[in-house]
């Protein structure tokens, strides 16, 4: 195989693999690419509903653009306030192949890795959460169908 074939291959296979992670993170009801700031991916909207997931790389804004909800590559799942980066809450599972943040059927919003393990959890498996918002004060909710709130990371800017 000449050198020329092999690099080509291997553009292939990553160009390959960024368009079918970029698939995944957005083939979820409803999600639908917005825009790119810097150096960040965002899906539309400012809310997760059930069975859709965050990927690694990939964000979520509040309405008003002061904060947004990071799955960061190092697997943790963090609110940033956008003027400045600051932190304002985290799930602290950096550096544990943690790799999408899912809000799931029965009301959890959970952070898994490529194992499926479960890295995190906001542990309202019982509180029927339907969807998480990102609030434009940097407060991230959870509410049921009728718009009752059951969980809130309780970060604000």
């Amino acid at each position: 195989m000449s050198f020329k074939r092999l690099i080509f291959i291997i553009i292939l296979i990553f160009v390959s693999n960024q368009v079918i992670s970029k698939t995944i993170a957005i083939q979820t009801k409803n999600s639908t690419i917005d825009n790119r700031v810097d150096g960040e991916d965002f899906i539309e909207g400012d809310k997760l509903e059930m069975y859709q997931c965050l990927v690694r790389g990939w964000s979520l804004k509040s309405a008003s653009g002061n904060c947004y909800l990071s799955m960061q590559l190092d697997g943790n799942l963090v609110i940033y306030k956008t003027r400045n980066l600051a932190p304002l809450w985290a799930t602290h599972t950096h550096f544990k192949y943690a790799n999408r943040a899912y809000m799931e059927a029965d009301g959890n919003l959970n952070v898994y890795g490529n194992d499926d393990y479960l890295w995190w959890s906001s542990k309202t498996k019982r509180k029927n959460g339907a969807y998480v918002k990102l609030q434009n004060s940097g407060n991230l909710e959870m509410f049921t169908k009728s718009d009752k709130k059951v969980w809130e990371t309780k970060s604000n800017i």
